[in-house]
């Protein structure tokens, strides 16, 4: 499958970082610091455009447990709920994140319509690529790489969210 560069993608700023879209049309994004989860991706995909959520197992992510967030969004795409949230992942929004949260409760002048961000991702189907700084209150100063990845439900409509976190670097350069 080809792989999309970081220029081709659509970019759009936000007031704590960057967010891009990936159409799957046009093929998996050239992520290095996500090579692995990505690669992965592909291979559930089988085939299929987006892969079945069923498709992954919990050994499937071995080395990235902490920082993972599985989100099940309504059949409509008015919101979803928080399923899986990895420590990690947790830690990095300082406790503003739990299991059984949902998406609209995140809303913040930082992060601006995040229903909105996942509904398009899942309506298209394309991959999300957040990087910038945390939204939460006293974690501004922290920056992150943030992968969203589409997947089906057992009725075959895109409703899940694989989400993978990294902290960056303070000496990357950005």
């Amino acid at each position: 499958m080809l792989r999309q560069s970081l220029e081709r993608a659509e970019r759009i700023n936000r007031p704590a970082g960057r967010v891009y879209y990936f159409p799957l049309e046009a093929g998996l994004p050239d992520l290095p610091i996500f090579k692995e989860v990505i690669d992965l991706y592909a291979r559930k995909c089988g085939g299929a455009r987006v892969p079945q959520r069923s498709a992954f197992d919990f050994k499937d992510l071995r080395g990235w447990h902490a920082q993972f967030c599985l989100t099940l969004f309504r059949e409509d795409m008015s919101d979803g709920e928080i399923r899986i949230l990895g420590e990690g992942y947790r830690g990095l929004y300082d406790g503003a994140l739990w299991q059984g949260m949902r998406m609209s409760q995140t809303d913040h002048l930082k992060l601006p319509d995040l229903v909105g961000y996942f509904s398009e991702m899942l309506r298209r189907p394309a991959i999300g690529y957040f990087t910038g700084g945390l939204p939460s209150e006293g974690r501004e100063h922290v920056n992150v790489d943030i992968l969203d990845l589409p997947a089906l439900d057992a009725d075959g409509r895109c409703r899940y969210v694989l989400s993978f976190i990294r902290e960056q670097s303070p000496y990357r350069g950005d």
